[in-house]
């Protein structure tokens, strides 16, 4: 009877995932998966979930949800997120490894949402967290011009990040750390609809994201006390955000 409780349990435990994340809207889908080139990725879903050290990568039509491919690997916390754990829990880094092939991946847990990544993003994000505490950002040295022009960028982004600008410029810097923290929210869910409403391809989506990084370092220093140090990130994030003019338009 113990043995079949053992057994019973130990089913239970790996058919039961301790969390499972939807493939954000405007991330890439794994590379695992090659889809037709006669069909777009927006009609696709991916579904990510996790089993301890196990995990599943799941690919649907997102009309009908039908499935369409399914493959189960090894999943372990990317060296960088276990580093940083400690001070900054979101986004956390997975890897993902199915026969030897890696993927990286960020987990929203707030929002149940993962996106695929480049593992120089994620050296990347955590950079601009170890060198936060410097006097000035300075934008991201992977951000280039477009052979000495700028990137056009669609009007959704520009729009989105003039409300970046807005919410820092309408901001009363004589608030509370309270405020500071949930000035740094509304700039998250701000932060989140540039990158879903965005339409960019190619190299300027990926210089748009080189440029945008940085910033999810900063927002997260708006949360953390004293007033004075959240006070001296929102100037120099409200410094970042002009420079953006710089390269795209």
């Amino acid at each position: 009877m113990k043995i079949l409780a053992l057994i019973l349990s130990f089913v239970l435990l790996i058919s039961c995932a301790e969390s499972s994340f939807e493939l954000a809207d405007d991330s890439p889908l794994p590379h695992y998966f090659q889809i037709p080139d006669s069909t777009q990725r927006s009609e696709y879903r991916a579904e990510y979930k996790l089993y301890q050290n196990k995990a599943e990568l799941t690919l649907y039509f997102a009309a009908d949800n039908k499935k369409l491919a399914e493959i189960t690997g090894n999943s372990t916390v990317h060296p960088n997120s276990k580093k940083h754990k400690a001070k900054f829990e979101s986004p956390a880094f997975s890897v993902f490894d199915f026969n030897g092939k890696k993927e990286f991946l960020a987990l929203d847990e707030e929002e149940n949402e993962f996106y695929v990544v480049r593992e120089n993003d994620i050296v990347s994000h955590f950079d601009s967290i170890e060198n936060s505490t410097t006097e000035t950002y300075e934008v991201n040295n992977d951000v280039e011009l477009n052979d000495g022009e700028k990137w056009k960028a669609n009007p959704e982004t520009i729009s989105g990040v003039q409300n970046l600008q807005i919410l820092i410029s309408d901001f009363d810097q004589t608030e509370n750390s309270d405020s500071l923290s949930k000035l740094s929210n509304s700039l998250e869910t701000e932060f989140k609809l540039i990158f879903k409403n965005c339409t960019m391809t190619g190299a300027a989506h990926d210089q748009l994201h080189n440029y945008l990084l940085p910033m999810l370092g900063m927002m997260k220093k708006l949360k953390t006390p004293p007033l004075e140090n959240q006070q001296e990130q929102l100037v120099k994030m409200e410094s970042y955000l002009l420079r953006f003019d710089e390269y795209f338009n």
